[in-house]
């Protein structure tokens, strides 16, 4: 996005396989770090990246759902676009409480590469949690 400051949320990336993870959007979301504090700009880019970080104990969904809320009206201030990268939402649900922020839901899948059953436990997650995804995506990375 040329010219706009993006905030790129991964809730992949960091955290689950590093032995001593760096504070994402799980930090913040338990109200740990405030999302200024733990993202970072990609050299030479307008992307600011925000990683999973660590996971610790479930938290209350209703303290996710507050700091996910003042996160992003935070967010909104400073950065053009939000994009969160929740993954397979169901091995995710620490980051719930963004399903409920989000604008909008495009459920993306690489063509052999994301399991059918990613899709549609994710798919099915979103509805859960009372929401429809806005629109879907296969990408062939071949092409």
């Amino acid at each position: 996005s040329r010219g706009s400051r993006v905030l790129f949320i991964d809730a992949n990336a960091g955290g689950g396989d590093q032995k001593d993870p760096q504070p994402g959007i799980l930090d913040v979301l338990r109200g740990e770090y405030a999302f200024e504090a733990v993202s970072h700009y990609a050299a030479g880019s307008n992307v600011a990246v925000l990683g999973r970080g660590r996971s610790k104990a479930v938290f209350q969904e209703a303290h996710g759902i507050y700091f996910a809320q003042q996160m992003l009206a935070r967010a909104s201030r400073s950065f053009e676009l939000v994009v969160i990268d929740g993954g397979a939402l169901a091995d995710n649900l620490n980051a719930s409480p963004l399903v409920a922020m989000a604008d909008e839901i495009v459920l993306v899948a690489t063509l052999n590469a994301t399991p059918m059953r990613d899709v549609t436990t994710t798919a099915q997650a979103v509805s859960v949690m009372g929401r429809l995804p806005t629109a879907a995506l296969l990408v062939d990375e071949a092409a």
